[in-house]
């Protein structure tokens, strides 16, 4: 298996429980650490995000499943990861927020985050 950085590991250790708690945006109740802009997970995410993008050679679609396990999905709800998928997503608020890997030759191409508009 390819390199992989012990702060990315710790990081998605930290992720894993906060991945699995419902806040508004999946129907839950307010969860400041988990709903908020630079709340918990918001931070950690952007961290992950840092990490994925020094890696060189970019990370391959079987290495960021293995590690990133269930928070790497499918950009199509409901379906599974494809190992040929141009696309994948980690959730921060439901399917509204989060960020975007975008995938091609079995490898991550760019990251980005995909973001709704905050309301007033």
């Amino acid at each position: 298996m390819e390199a992989w950085p012990a702060a990315a590991t710790a990081l998605v250790e930290q992720l894993q429980p906060l991945a699995q708690g419902r806040g508004w945006f999946d129907g839950g109740a307010w969860q400041p650490e988990l709903d908020a802009w630079q709340g918990r997970k918001h931070q950690l995410l952007q961290s992950l995000a840092t990490e994925l993008e020094r890696l060189q050679p970019p990370p391959t679609t079987r290495t960021l499943s293995a590690r990133l396990g269930p928070l790497l999905q499918s950009c199509t709800a409901g379906q599974d990861l494809a190992p040929d998928a141009d696309c994948a997503w980690i959730s921060w608020r439901g399917r509204r927020d989060g960020l975007r890997l975008s995938l091609a030759a079995g490898r991550l191409q760019r990251l980005q985050w995909q973001l709704a508009l905050e309301q007033q």
